[in-house]
């Protein structure tokens, strides 16, 4: 199961999240996201992480925007793809962040359900339950609602950005850790650690 932590700002914070589970980090390349990270900071955090850690660049595609193809990660989650046919040509693996009706669109490729954009709306459990198809989960996730959420919809991955933090960008150290552990729990108990 992949685990993932988004906006990832600060060294403190990649290194609790590698520490206590996280399986890929998050960061985010849009300007106007308060978790916006500069290119060179996302890659010195990123040459740090150890060989089996995702680093996920988080990018928005926009018209004559795609200075994100060339971020050094092998994953690239992009936000704002309506249509297939607007997802670019690239050797990197993609992820599309789209709504559980939006992800029926798009039956070539991973999808991650985010709607929240980071500000911890939670997303409609009920039209995922009849989805039929792998994706990560993203969008309200909280320590309190992580189990529920996991055994209920058995998405491939779950991603948490505001349900872990004091402030945007700044990870609570507790919040981590406990989502962290429900997490890979959950992970050993459905034998998903590799999913």
């Amino acid at each position: 199961m992949i685990i993932k932590v988004c906006g990832i700002t600060r060294r403190r914070d990649a290194l609790d999240s590698v520490r206590y589970g996280a399986s890929a980090l998050g960061f985010n390349f849009y300007p106007p996201s308060p978790r916006y990270l500069e290119p060179e900071r996302a890659r010195a955090l990123a040459a740090e992480l150890p060989p089996e850690v995702l680093p996920v660049a988080i990018a928005v595609a926009r018209p004559g925007e795609d200075s994100w193809m060339g971020l050094p990660f092998d994953v690239i989650q992009l936000h704002g793809i309506e249509d297939p046919c607007q997802v670019p040509e690239t050797d990197k693996r993609v992820w599309i962040a789209t709504s559980p009706s939006g992800a029926r669109r798009f039956p070539g490729h991973e999808v991650i359900i985010d709607t929240s954009w980071g500000t911890g709306t939670l997303a409609d459990w009920a039209a995922l339950e009849s989805l039929n198809r792998p994706f990560l989960l993203s969008g309200g996730l909280t320590p309190r609602n992580l189990a529920e959420a996991l055994e209920l919809l058995d998405p491939v991955g779950v991603d948490v950005c505001s349900g872990v933090e004091s402030a945007p960008g700044i990870k609570d150290r507790d919040k981590l850790r406990a989502f962290l552990k429900v997490a890979r729990e959950h992970a050993a108990k459905t034998g998903d650690e590799d999913r």
